[in-house]
Order: C-alpha cells, then structure tokens, then sequence
C-alpha cells in the first residue's frame, strides 16, 4: 500500500514541473492587467461583391503580439494578424489584420464575423463582412462546343456548372428526327455550385449529305442562353464497279463495297439478284433471251450500279436492224461488234495534222474528231474506209482506238491470211511512242504481229504504207 502512495505521489509532481515548464516557456511578456485593443483603420463592418478579395485593418493595443487570438464565423472568411510594431515598444503594439473571402458562387448574400482579441477573451473588437451573392450564371466545365463526328451513332455529354436550380434549364435540337437531346441533374449531394449534364444522342447518318444539328440550352432565370452545333459526316460507300456487263449466259460477278457504316443493297429486277456478305456484294443474273438492264441501289444512299445483259456472246454473230458483225468484246463500260476491212490503207495521206484523236480508249470520240477536219475523207484513209460501212441507214461504225483494238485481238488473228504478210493494223489513236503516247501531228498508235507477240508501235502519217483496218460498232 505504501509503495502506491510512493508512486502516486512522483507522478504529481512530475506532472505540476511539466505544466511549471509549459508556463516558463509560454509567452516571453506578461499579459496586461487592463488589455487594450482597437482598431485605428479600417475596422468597420464591410461589404464586399462576390469575388474573391482581400483587405486589411490596422489595430493597436497593450497586448503583446503572441496573445493576440483572430476568429472568423465562416470557413469562407479567414483572417490572419501580422506584427506591425517598432522594435523596442514596450507596453504598446500594433497589428495589421489580412481578411480574404473566397469566390462566393451562390446568388444569395452571406455574412461573417470577424473577431480579434487577448487570449483570455476579456477584450475583443469585432466587425461583420458581408459578401453579395453571384449574378446568375452557367459554364460548361466539359463539352459545349462546336465538334464534327463521323457517320457513327453516338452519344455526346457535355457537362454544365452553375448557381441556377434545375428547374430553369431546357435543352432542344434544331434536327428532331435524327438527334435527341436530355438534361440530367448530376449534382451530388451538398454538392455547390450545382452540375448538370447535357446528353446528345445522334443516330446514324445513312444518307449521302453531311449533316448538322444546333443544340440550344435555355436558362430561364438571368435570361441566358448557350448554342452548340454537332456536325455529322456522310455515311461514305465505294463502289469497286458501278457498272457491269454480262453476255446472255446465267453468271454470278461480286463487287467489293466499303462503306463507314452498314448499307443495303436491292435490284429493279427479278432477273438480277443481290446477296451481301460482309463487304461483298454478289450479283447473280440468269441467262438472257434479250438485251436488258436492271439497276442495283443502296437504301438511302445516291449510289447505284448499272447490270447490262446481252442476248449474245463474245463470238457470236450480232444482225440488228441491217447491222452485221461479230461480237467482239462485252464489257463492264462498253460493248461492240467488229468487221475486217478488205484492203490496206494509211493512216494520213501525206498530212501531217494533229487531229487532237488522242485517246487511247474512245476510237468513236477519235473519229468525230478526224471527221470534223475539213476534207477528212481524203487526208484520212483508213477513217474513209470504216465510215464507207455507214450507209443505206446504218450508223454507228468507228475505227479503235488502241486499247478498244487490244481486247479483240484474238479476232484479228482470225484475219491473219486475208491480211497479207505484214501483221499491222491501224487504230485511231494519234500519238507517238517514243514520246510516252503523246499525241504529234506526224505519228500515230499502231498494232503489229512480230515473232509471235502483238506490240504497240508508232507510225509516221505521211507513210505511204498502207496497214489493215477494223471497224467496231458499239451496241
């Protein structure tokens, strides 16, 4: 029992010498016994505008700086005293009081009381700042601003800070029938200022046109208003043909489509069938008794492919309409018949005049050109020779181009023994190999048979040499 009251006994007084201690190192001054303070400048209530600020007042006092105690009602308000005294005053101080208020966001006014005084409480001075509510407002912390978006549906958030309640706000899209607009109040509890969210769904653009829609954001108190405008793309499609060309046989042919988003494909006609896979597009025709055309659209879209069918075949003798010939060719872009033209003749007979027949691919556009050429059917034999074919009301016979003479070659080898030994034959294309096909008004494209290959070589108009001819007629 005596070793307790031993124990209890030290740890007394080993607690009194800690507080002895904390009071020997306290303040270096004694308090006054009559404490003094007061404000010499700038110590009335205030009133400031919603920013933030800052303002000082100066005080003076027989207080020693380290006993003076500041205090604020509101967290928003915060003072903080700085020692202004001379060195060497004893007895009488001076003190200089920062008071800064934050960004009051809120519409309505509120107050603060601002207190300094002793540390024992026994004198204080204090003011009250009131600080005057924000105007209404709103600003968009995310989004709210012009953008431009592919064909893609989407949804698009923008994200709205201000001090009006919900209740103030609507939204509306100037284009209804493709984009929707909703308004979401996000704002958490107790959360200030207040948020809210601007959801702006745009389906997707099938169509071929751009398009763009104007978001408006209405706020009824403060009569303000916010504009935004979302531009969305055209869906794109690339067709890998937009035409294609059967003979009269039933036949399947598939079209690469690439396209920003999904499309569907449909045919005029019973006779021609679409079937998509992916990024394919397979076009199934049954055979033909007649020349016909069907075409294949995609929904929405201005894209379209043409399908033409003939009632014949590459080899096949074609009479119509008091026109003979031989099925040459049956391509996407074209097809035509072809006539062997007994004879040899040049291309210019002694003339050396750019025609302008420059193309490699239009033999008919060549011929009109030539034809156009005063006195053509003397300068231009193996021309006069070809046209000799339109007559007693048929029309339409031109001679090849280069490439147009190209694709019917194995029907030229057919003519071998009626052409003499010199395989060449004539086109209507102008131009000279040795200058890249450019067109000259001494040369023109020619075709010859030498050691087993045909080669495209180029001939001097004024040659004399005359060269075998084929007439083509589209139909």
């Amino acid at each position: 029992m005596r070793t307790n009251q031993i124990t209890k006994l030290m740890m007394c007084l080993l607690l009194a010498g800690m507080a002895g201690l904390a009071t020997s190192c306290g303040d270096d001054e004694p308090a006054p016994a009559n404490p003094q303070l007061q404000f010499t400048n700038g110590g009335g209530n205030k009133t400031v505008d919603s920013e933030t600020a800052t303002f000082e007042c100066d005080l003076s006092g027989n207080i020693p700086f380290s006993q003076v105690r500041t205090s604020t009602t509101a967290d928003w308000c915060t003072a903080r005293l700085e020692n202004t005294s001379q060195s060497g005053s004893q007895g009488y101080y001076t003190y200089r009081l920062k008071v800064t208020v934050a960004d009051n966001v809120s519409r309505e006014q509120r107050q603060a009381t601002v207190s300094v005084s002793d540390s024992e409480g026994i004198v204080k001075r204090s003011f009250v700042v009131t600080q005057l509510g924000n105007a209404p407002y709103a600003a968009f912390r995310q989004g709210g601003i012009d953008e431009h978006f592919n064909a893609d549906a989407r949804t698009l958030t923008s994200t709205v800070e201000t001090n009006i309640p919900f209740s103030a706000f609507s939204a509306s899209v100037s284009q209804s029938a493709w984009s929707s607009v909703q308004l979401n109040n996000v704002t958490a509890t107790g959360e200030f200022p207040y948020v809210y969210e601007v959801a702006v769904t745009l389906a997707e653009n099938i169509s071929d046109q751009d398009r763009a829609t104007l978001v408006t954001l209405n706020i009824t108190e403060g009569n303000l208003q916010a504009t935004f405008t979302y531009k969305q793309a055209a869906a794109t499609l690339v067709l890998q043909k937009t035409a294609l060309g059967f003979d009269k046989n039933a036949a399947s042919r598939t079209v690469n489509v690439t396209a920003s988003n999904s499309w569907v494909a449909s045919s005029s006609a019973s006779w021609c069938k679409v079937e998509q896979s992916g990024t394919s597009l397979t076009i199934n025709v049954t055979a033909a008794n007649t020349d016909r055309e069907a075409v294949i659209t995609f929904k929405d879209r201005a894209d379209k492919i043409t399908v033409r069918q003939t009632k014949y075949a590459v080899g096949e003798t074609y009479n119509e309409g008091g026109t003979t010939g031989t099925v040459a060719y049956i391509g996407d872009d074209k097809r035509f018949i072809y006539r062997f033209v007994s004879g040899r003749y040049s291309w210019s007979s002694g003339h050396q005049i750019q025609t302008g027949a420059s193309s490699e691919t239009d033999g008919y556009s060549n011929t009109q050109k030539v034809k156009a050429i005063n006195g053509w059917q003397t300068i231009f034999p193996a021309f006069a020779a070809v046209d000799a074919l339109n007559t007693g009301g048929v029309s339409g016979w031109y001679l090849p181009a280069v490439d147009e003479l190209s694709v019917m070659l194995s029907f030229v080898e057919k003519h071998f023994d009626e052409m003499g030994p010199y395989k060449r034959v004539n086109t209507s294309t102008e131009g000279d190999v040795t200058n890249g096909g450019m067109p000259t008004s001494s040369s023109y494209l020619y075709l010859e048979y030498v050691y087993g290959a045909w080669q495209r070589l180029g001939g001097l108009k004024m040659s004399s040499e005359g060269m075998s001819v084929f007439a083509i007629r589209q139909f």
